[in-house]
């Protein structure tokens, strides 16, 4: 009798790679940045030099994007990887890119192997549909809360129009796709 062959099993990363680890090390260096008035402020400034759109900063756009591609370009420069960069400065436009840069990279919410995705230290978290934000994941607990992010632009409440770089439980539930960089 001929046995169909095994299906691979698939399983969730526990360790994040020397990239992903610099994310979240330049991210974690960026806590405690805050705005002076909306959207501006010392260190929000050099986040939009990462994107396609430098002059967000001086139109006073949310700034959620510019810091996450800020922190990608900070990590790949301290690792000497080389990767497509992320330079949007919208969140739909940071998931466009990843899904042209490389399907593999991004990890929808309900992943194609018909498993849940397991979010990893340096993913990074789009969270729309449900809001138009982005974070950087620095650790997933499944019994603590859910996914623990650096994000720009938020606030205590977790808003996506906030006032700085800080840190954020999100329930798994509330991100839309994961980037994970190989």
């Amino acid at each position: 009798m001929m046995r169909s062959p095994a299906r691979p099993t698939v399983t969730a990363p526990t360790a994040a790679s020397p990239l992903a680890a610099a994310i979240v090390s330049v991210a974690r260096g960026e806590l405690g940045v805050r705005e002076t008035s909306r959207n501006q402020g010392a260190g929000i400034e050099k986040y939009w030099t990462a994107t396609n759109y430098p002059d967000g900063y001086a139109n006073r756009e949310p700034w959620c994007a510019a810091f996450v591609c800020w922190c990608v370009r900070a990590a790949l420069q301290l690792t000497g990887h080389y990767t497509r960069l992320p330079q949007s400065a919208s969140v739909s436009g940071l998931l466009n890119w990843a899904r042209a840069a490389s399907r593999d990279r991004v990890l929808e919410w309900h992943d194609t192997a018909g498993g849940r995705v397991t979010p990893i230290a340096g993913d990074l978290v789009i969270f729309m549909p449900n809001f138009s934000h982005v974070g950087i994941v620095e650790k997933f607990t499944a019994d603590a809360g859910g996914v623990h992010t650096i994000e720009g632009n938020t606030n205590d409440a977790g808003q996506r129009e906030g006032v700085a770089v800080m840190r954020k439980i999100r329930p798994l539930t509330l991100c839309g796709s994961f980037v994970r960089f190989t």
